[in-house]
């Protein structure tokens, strides 16, 4: 991109196995980028349901590895986390910037 940042779309789907609202919050932990929960602002799983949402992460290149970077999001409930989510960006490679 123009400025210097590069993005990619995920779909997350997040199971809630118990009797109760699950508010879900993800935060990208690593590296340093932006990430975007797009249609809503929040996202609730429905007790005993699956919920699916997507997602737009924002790297600049200087914190991108050629080819594939590893991602790291943290699943978050009420304040704790609920799970790691570890996933690959992909970016240009070093022979075609």
């Amino acid at each position: 991109m123009p400025d210097g940042h590069f993005s990619n779309l995920y779909t997350v789907k997040v199971l809630n196995k118990t009797h109760r609202e699950m508010p879900i919050e993800l935060k990208l932990e690593s590296p340093p980028g932006d990430l975007f929960v797009m249609g809503q602002e929040n996202i609730v799983v429905p007790p005993e349901r699956l919920a699916e949402t997507s997602v737009l992460i924002e790297l600049d290149r200087s914190t991108m590895k050629s080819g594939t970077t590893p991602l790291v999001v943290g699943v978050y409930s009420n304040g704790r986390k609920v799970q790691t989510l570890k996933t690959g960006f992909i970016g240009p490679r070093k022979d075609t910037q």
